[in-house]
C-alpha cells in the first residue's frame, strides 16, 4: 500500500473513531425504542406489550413490569394514526397502569452538567407526564433517605402533534456523583384511563445533552459552509486539484440527520471539517 493511501485511510479511521466517540457522549440507552437499539420489533399499525427485560435500557415501576411499544401509525382512535416522532417505534408510558419509565446512570462525575430532550404526545387528548432527574444518594437506591431531586417538571401535550422538550433554558442541572435516575412519569391522561396516554419518543439525557432549538441544525450546517470553502481553497492552492467534499457532507448528515442539534454535535461537525482540511494539506506530493 502506498504511503499516501495509508495516510488517507488512517485519517479516515480516526474520523470514524471520533464519530463513534461522539455518539457515546450521552448516557441514554435505546431512547427511540427502535429494533436496532434493543427493542423488539412491532409492525406498523400495531402495538405490543413487552417485559422490561426485553426492552434494552429501560425499566418501569409498573407492577406487571410491562412496557408498551407502538409501531408507526397505529390508530389511536380519538387521535387518529400516530406516527413515530423519529424512526418507526415509540412507547406509551401508560401501558397497563400509571407508571414511570426510567433509567439509572452510574457514570456521571460530580459537578457535570447534565441535560435532556424527549418528544411527548397525548393519546386521547391532553396528557401530562413528569420528567424528573434524581440523585440516588450514597446507597444508589431510590427512597433510601438521601435522594436529591435535581430537576422536576410536568409537561402537558395534546394529541394532534408531538412536542419536543429540552433542558435548554433551564437552570444548570449539576450531577452529585452518585447514581442518577432519569424518569418519565405518567401524571394524568385525558380520559382518566390507566392504560391510555402519554406517548414518548426520541429521549436522550446525560452529559453533553444540552439541546438547542431545532433551527440550530440548519445554523450548524451553515457554519460549516465557510469552513468547507476554506478547505477547498487550501487544497486548491496546495494540490491544484478539485476537492470532493462528499465525505464532509456525509458526516454532516450523520451528525445532524435526526433533525435535532446540540452544542456537542456542532463541535463534532466543525472538527470533522478541520480534520479533512489537515488530511489534504499534509498529503505528500502537494
Amino acid at each position: 500500500m502506498s504511503a499516501p493511501l495509508a495516510r488517507v485511510l488512517s485519517t479516515l479511521v480516526a474520523i470514524g473513531g471520533f464519530a463513534a466517540a461522539g455518539a457515546s457522549h450521552a448516557s441514554l440507552i435505546n431512547g427511540g425504542f427502535e429494533e436496532a437499539t434493543g427493542t423488539p420489533r412491532v409492525n406498523d399499525a400495531n402495538w405490543a406489550l413487552f417485559h422490561e427485560n426485553s426492552v434494552a435500557g429501560w425499566e418501569t415501576t409498573a407492577t406487571d413490569n410491562q412496557i408498551e411499544i407502538w409501531g408507526n401509525n397505529f390508530d389511536s382512535l380519538s387521535g387518529g394514526p400516530v406516527p413515530a416522532y423519529e424512526g418507526r417505534q415509540f412507547a406509551e408510558i401508560n401501558a397497563t397502569q400509571f407508571a414511570t419509565l426510567y433509567q439509572d446512570v452510574f457514570d456521571i462525575a460530580a459537578g457535570s452538567v447534565v441535560g435532556f430532550e424527549f418528544a411527548h404526545r397525548g393519546r386521547s387528548g391532553v396528557d401530562t407526564m413528569r420528567m424528573m432527574i434524581t440523585d440516588l444518594g450514597l446507597d444508589n437506591l431510590l427512597g433510601g433517605g438521601d435522594d436529591s431531586v435535581l430537576f422536576s417538571r410536568d409537561y402537558a401535550t395534546g394529541n394532534t402533534a408531538w412536542a419536543f422538550y429540552t433542558s435548554a433554558g433551564e437552570s444548570p442541572i449539576v450531577a452529585l456523583g452518585n447514581a442518577t435516575r432519569f424518569s418519565y412519569q405518567a401524571i394524568s391522561t385525558a380520559n382518566g384511563s390507566n392504560s391510555v396516554g402519554n406517548f414518548i419518543d426520541a429521549a436522550d439525557f446525560g452529559v453533553g445533552v444540552q439541546a438547542v432549538p431545532e433551527p440550530a441544525s440548519v445554523a450548524l450546517i451553515a457554519l460549516g459552509v465557510p469552513i468547507a470553502s476554506a478547505v477547498n481553497l487550501v487544497v486548491l492552492k496546495k494540490m491544484h486539484a478539485q476537492v470532493n467534499l462528499a465525505p464532509a457532507v456525509l458526516i454532516g448528515a450523520v451528525v445532524s440527520g435526526d433533525g435535532r442539534a446540540n452544542w456537542f454535535k456542532g463541535v463534532q461537525l466543525i472538527t470533522v471539517y478541520l480534520i479533512i482540511a489537515l488530511m489534504f494539506y499534509f498529503l505528500p506530493g502537494a
